[in-house]
């Protein structure tokens, strides 16, 4: 179990790669996760501190940061806007993820691939940018699907909704899905 102290303002590139770890606790003065900081450490729990009395600075999470970890689910804090490339992806015990009001949707694309376990990934109410409709993620107009869980409806089916008007490189990549329906616009 590691505890990162507070007033650490980064955690760099491959800082805790392979490393044999379980669970981290992230202070809220944490800015930046780097790139594949957490990669093949089989971590298992992550913990953000992002309170009212301790709002979290993390704006981003780095490509691969989180990649082929044993993480079940993951609660982003609210600070959080960029998420890079394959930040969670590879991740087999994957299953859902909550995203905050700040995240852009122009990177969510290629943030979740081939995570076989993943169902939903929620976005929180407050987005001005994004939504999540059953568990994929939208443009807040529904006109733009930017990630589609590669574990959803395993096997059978997707609709995307009338309106929409572009569907994201990688979108559906991965997707476990036997046929996709698509609208006329």
């Amino acid at each position: 179990d590691v505890v990162i102290p507070d007033g650490v303002t980064e955690i760099g590139r491959r800082a805790f790669m392979d490393a044999q770890m379980d669970s981290v606790w992230i202070p809220a003065s944490i800015k930046v996760i780097g790139e594949e900081a957490f990669f093949f450490t089989g971590l298992k729990t992550v913990t953000f501190q992002d309170d009212d009395a301790h709002p979290s600075q993390l704006t981003w999470v780095g490509i691969q940061s989180f990649s082929h970890t044993s993480l079940e689910t993951v609660t982003l804090p609210r600070s959080v806007e960029l998420i890079d490339n394959d930040a969670f992806s590879e991740m087999e015990r994957l299953t859902s993820v909550h995203l905050g009001p700040n995240v852009k949707l122009d990177h969510l694309a290629n943030a979740f691939l081939n995570s076989p376990r993943l169902t939903s990934i929620e976005v929180d109410a407050a987005n001005a940018t994004c939504t999540s409709v059953d568990g994929v993620v939208y443009s807040k107009d529904l006109s733009h699907l930017a990630a589609y869980p590669s574990g959803k409806n395993a096997g059978g089916t997707y609709a995307v909704p009338e309106g929409t008007t572009v569907i994201d490189e990688s979108a559906f990549a991965y997707a476990r899905l036997d046929s996709v329906t698509l609208p006329d616009t």
